[in-house]
């Protein structure tokens, strides 16, 4: 009878973590969401692309979308400090490129990346642009060459933001503006 209770807490238990684990994440297509403490995370990328992501806080607040592209030791940045990028979202030129900044970080496990990133205020108007689009285009705008880095699908864009939406109480067709 003991070992039947103790069974039973343990599965009880399983059952509860893994719940709890299958709510911290959650992909449909090409995006996936995480959450944890307090921030969503959608993201999409890898296998061989850059990576596309766009966090909020609790309540859609303190948004902020970063494009990494993929990067090869050995090999020079895909793009550099003082070029501009360029975003089009199914072919056309979108001016959210012009609020891109590019700069140099590391990771959590100390590899070095280039990114550039979007200024907060313009995020609600790219989550509005990438909900009506079917690929978001990352182009390098350099005085030698212009040149598109990478081509990332928005499938399962929306169902990811309406999840983030979700998790992190927030209203994916109203964000608050900074």
């Amino acid at each position: 009878m003991r070992l039947t209770l103790i069974a039973a807490a343990a599965v009880a238990f399983m059952a509860t973590s893994s719940a709890a684990l299958a709510e911290q994440s959650w992909s449909h297509k090409a995006w996936s969401v995480a959450k944890e403490g307090e921030t969503c995370t959608l993201r999409t990328g890898g296998d061989g692309d850059g990576f596309f992501s766009i966090t909020f806080k609790n309540g859609g607040f303190d948004p902020s979308a970063t494009y990494r592209p993929l990067m090869v030791r050995g090999y020079a940045a895909p793009f550099e400090l003082s070029d501009d990028i360029d975003v089009a979202i199914d072919g056309k030129t979108t001016l959210f490129g012009e609020e891109m900044a590019v700069y140099d970080g590391t990771d959590t496990y100390g590899n070095y990346f280039r990114a550039a990133s979007l200024t907060a205020g313009f995020v609600p108007d790219l989550t509005d642009a990438l909900r009506k689009g079917n690929t978001i285009a990352f182009q390098r705008i350099h005085p030698a060459e212009t040149r598109t880095i990478d081509t990332i699908s928005l499938s399962g864009f929306t169902a990811a933001l309406l999840k983030a939406s979700d998790w992190c109480k927030f209203d994916a067709k109203k964000l608050p503006r900074s």
